[in-house]
């Protein structure tokens, strides 16, 4: 449940550039609250995703922004 990371648009697009993630993978979307361009990954594509899920969350990951409201 608790297995996803959201990046900026800007962000995700550096590491695709350095190879550290695959291109054009990754759900793209608005952000809600301030309609800045994201994109989600599972913390499985990457360990730099796992460590930092690791660091910033209790859960190792957040929940993905496509589970519905009261699911």
């Amino acid at each position: 449940m608790f297995q996803w990371i959201q990046l900026l648009l800007e962000e995700a697009e550096c590491l695709e550039k350095n190879g550290m993630i695959q291109e054009n993978t990754g759900y793209h979307y608005k952000g809600p609250t301030a309609g800045v361009n994201m994109v989600e990954y599972h913390v499985d594509i990457c360990n730099l995703f796992q460590e930092r899920m690791n660091q910033e969350t209790q859960f190792s990951g957040n929940v993905s922004v496509r589970k519905g409201e009261g699911v």
